[in-house]
């Protein structure tokens, strides 16, 4: 019995080693939890002004700055402007949000797989994975801007990107 006990957390621990060195890599990556706040579409046709890319706000200031440029046509931040002090710690954290260009038609979708932190030379960067649902069947036609914001651990360093096709990362 206690040989097996013994085996067991010898087992335990390995499992727990091998969890941490998958999630701090031993080649200068980090990988950071995210947390989806929002998604949807801006349906300005680009009167927003936001070109695809993305925007880190390390602060209430930024994040105010890019929902009034989102809302400039229609107001489309509601669970944003639910956000408080007791939900984001700038001090702690960020929001990251990605914008995709403006598309013809409607029915696109944005799912976060990912955010890596890669430590090299000294300089930190992240990379950002998404994965973007395309419409299925007949698919309205209007133009539509889809974007998702994201709260993770404090970036500070460039943030790229790489967006997938559903099903394909």
């Amino acid at each position: 019995m206690k040989k097996a006990s013994f085996l067991a957390l010898i087992l335990i621990s390995i499992i727990l080693v091998s969890c941490k060195s998958m999630k701090d890599g031993k080649d200068g990556t980090k990988s950071f939890d995210i947390e989806l706040i929002q998604s949807g579409d801006l349906m300005g046709g680009g009167s927003e002004g936001i070109e695809e890319s993305i925007v880190v706000c390390n602060s209430q200031k930024e994040l105010n700055a890019i929902c009034k440029k989102m809302n400039s046509v229609d107001h489309v931040t509601s669970a944003l402007d639910d956000l408080d002090e007791s939900d984001v710690d700038f001090g702690k954290q960020s929001i990251v949000a990605y914008f995709q260009p403006v598309r013809s038609t409607g029915g696109y979708s944005l799912t976060a797989e990912s955010l890596m932190q890669i430590q090299a030379d000294g300089a930190k960067s992240y990379i950002l994975h998404l994965s973007l649902s395309s419409p299925q069947g007949a698919a309205i036609t209007v133009l539509t801007q889809p974007y998702i914001f994201l709260i993770t651990d404090k970036i500070d360093g460039p943030v790229k990107y790489k967006v997938t096709p559903k099903g394909s990362l």
